[in-house]
C-alpha cells in the first residue's frame, strides 16, 4: 500500500507559495506605511546666545611644600625564648610504623619486558 502525503501536512509543497505571499504582503504593508505616515523633519534648536562672563577672584599664589620626614619609631623588644625549650615541654610521642622505609625499586623500561606487567 502506497501512502501518499497529505497536502495539509506537506510543508515542502506549500513552502514556495507561502514564502511569496508573505514577501508580497510585507512589501505591500511597507508601501502603505510609507505612504500614509508623514515624513519626519527635524530642525536643530537654536539656543539663545548669552554672554558668558567669567570673573576671577584674587587667589594668592601657593607653593608645594615637602612634608617633613616621618618620625622614627622606637624599636619594640620581642621576647626571645632562645634555643632551649621550656622545662615543661614534652616531645611528641613516636607512633609505631612511621619509620618504615619504602624500598626503592629499579625503574624498568616497558619496551624491554617480555610479559605484560601485572597490577599489584
Amino acid at each position: 500500500m502506497i501512502r501518499g502525503k497529505s497536502p495539509r501536512a506537506d510543508l515542502k509543497h506549500s513552502y514556495r507559495k507561502v514564502l511569496w505571499r508573505s514577501a508580497g504582503l510585507s512589501v505591500l504593508f511597507h508601501l502603505l506605511f510609507c505612504a500614509t505616515v508623514p515624513p519626519l523633519e527635524f530642525e536643530p534648536r537654536i539656543a539663545p546666545e548669552r554672554l558668558l562672563v567669567i570673573t576671577l577672584e584674587h587667589i594668592p599664589e601657593t607653593r608645594q611644600q615637602i612634608p617633613p620626614p616621618p618620625t622614627v619609631r622606637e624599636p619594640v623588644a620581642v621576647h626571645d625564648a632562645g634555643e632551649h625549650p621550656p622545662p615543661d615541654y614534652r616531645p611528641p610521642a613516636e607512633l609505631p610504623g612511621e619509620e618504615e622505609e619504602i624500598a626503592l625499586e629499579e625503574a624498568v623500561e616497558v619496551w624491554m619486558l617480555e610479559k605484560k606487567p601485572s597490577v599489584i
